[in-house]
């Protein structure tokens, strides 16, 4: 009786595991046709602006709300199909929790400026904060350190039209 009790559970157990594996397989096989059905959407991105911040600071200077006026009419006439990365930095002479805290400051200021000043709409402008994770120089000089205050806006132009919500 006991084996046959054995018997029956593996019969049971193989039969699991052979539909998982049958289900597995359909499911890969419907992920390959659905990939050869997509088109291919082209993605660039290139740096279009830098924006530098005094020490400790989120303030954007009047040189750099020109600097985004003027990126933002430029950007205004470009059309659908243009996003924008707000990348905020900093330099390493914080804590990283400030110097997050500085970058994300930094950036949301300029994200706020391109939306509110400039007539950039919200959906097309997402902020990475980077904070002294990728300095554009070394950290040794005031100079350096000056270089690395800045927030970088980069395009990222897709050729797919723009998702409606739908």
């Amino acid at each position: 009786m006991r084996a046959s009790r054995t018997l029956s559970l593996s019969v049971v157990i193989l039969a699991i595991l052979a539909s998982a594996c049958a289900t597995q397989r359909d499911a890969i096989e419907s992920a390959r046709r659905a990939e050869e059905g997509l088109e291919k959407v082209e993605i660039s991105a290139t740096p279009i602006a830098e924006i530098h911040f005094a020490a400790g600071t989120t303030t954007l200077s009047a040189a750099s709300r020109s600097s985004l006026a003027q990126l933002a009419d430029q950007l205004r006439s470009e059309g659908s199909g243009l996003y924008l990365e707000v990348q905020g930095h900093a330099d390493a002479s914080g804590s990283r929790a400030a110097n997050q805290r500085l970058a994300e400051g930094r950036a949301e200021a300029v994200r706020r400026y391109l939306n509110v000043s400039g007539g950039i709409p919200l959906p097309r402008i997402s902020v990475v904060v980077l904070g002294a994770s990728v300095p554009a120089a070394g950290n040794e000089t005031p100079e350096g350190r000056a270089l690395n205050r800045r927030v970088v806006v980069v395009a990222v132009r897709s050729e797919e039209p723009p998702f409606d919500g739908d």
